[in-house]
């Protein structure tokens, strides 16, 4: 008796487990929304994968949104309410980026939130538009939405490299750099002591007065100096910081918005 209340008490937990994995994964709201019908079903199923595999690798949601109006907001204000609003970000920090191609108005919007704020900087986030637009320009709305999928995970991989302190590369340099200089000084000296020529005898190496030294300096055959890089957390592949605001919902954001 003992033996089938324990198979079955197993059974009740892996199932229970089973469930709760599926209605946490169900939960997620989807990270590509179409409501303009500009993607076939496989589009999406692939453009989702995606960036589902993107996000999971530098932990933080990255989504895509295409519709037909913002309903009387601005394109920022739409993208910032549409991301706080349905759950988007990982985190404590709702950490993430949302991209708006609003079609009535021709708007191309992006919207950071967390480190999304720190990866994607106004140099970064006016690349990905002048990335995209050549595509939207031509409709190619899933070629504009994969280029930029691929330059989410490019260059989150390239800041995230460019914050790593280099300081062997440092360490080597002023090792080679202070080698270098007491070799060339240590030849310098060795060149002041070569006599003009020969002579017989040991005395005639001291002058008729006596030794005297004609130049008395304490000189420092060479240094050595460590240099250690320190980074800052708004440095990118592209330089310079982000501009935030504050969305409806009190968060702040990042982002830009132009056209296309």
């Amino acid at each position: 008796m003992k033996r089938y209340l324990f198979i079955a008490f197993a059974a009740v937990l892996l199932i229970s487990s089973l469930l709760a994995t599926c209605v946490s994964a169900s939960d997620h709201p989807a990270l590509v929304v179409d409501e303009s019908g500009k993607l076939t079903d496989e589009q999406e199923r692939v453009l989702e994968a995606k960036l589902k595999e993107v996000g999971d690798k530098y932990d933080l949601d990255i989504v895509i949104l295409i519709n037909n109006s913002t309903g009387g907001k601005t394109p920022t204000e739409f993208a910032d309410d549409y991301y706080d609003e349905n759950g988007y970000g990982r985190n404590a920090g709702y950490d993430g980026i949302l991209l708006l191609i609003s079609l009535e108005n021709r708007d191309i919007t992006t919207s950071t939130c967390g480190k999304g704020i720190e990866y994607f900087n106004d140099s970064e986030l006016e690349y990905i538009e002048g990335l995209l637009i050549p595509y939207l320009a031509s409709e190619d709305y899933y070629g504009a939405f994969t280029a930029f999928a691929n330059e989410c995970d490019r260059h989150i991989e390239s800041y995230l490299e460019s914050q790593k302190p280099k300081y062997g590369l440092y360490a080597v340099i002023g090792i080679i750099a202070g080698l270098i200089f007491a070799a060339i000084k240590g030849s310098s000296y060795k060149s002041e002591l070569v006599s003009v020529y020969a002579k017989g005898d040991a005395d005639d190496y001291i002058a008729p007065s006596g030794l005297e030294l004609s130049v008395k300096d304490d000189i420092f055959a060479f240094s050595n100096v460590a240099k250690t890089i320190i980074t800052s957390s708004s440095s990118s592949s592209r330089g310079g910081g982000s501009s935030t605001h504050v969305s409806s919902s009190g968060r702040t954001h990042g982002g830009r918005s132009g056209h296309f």
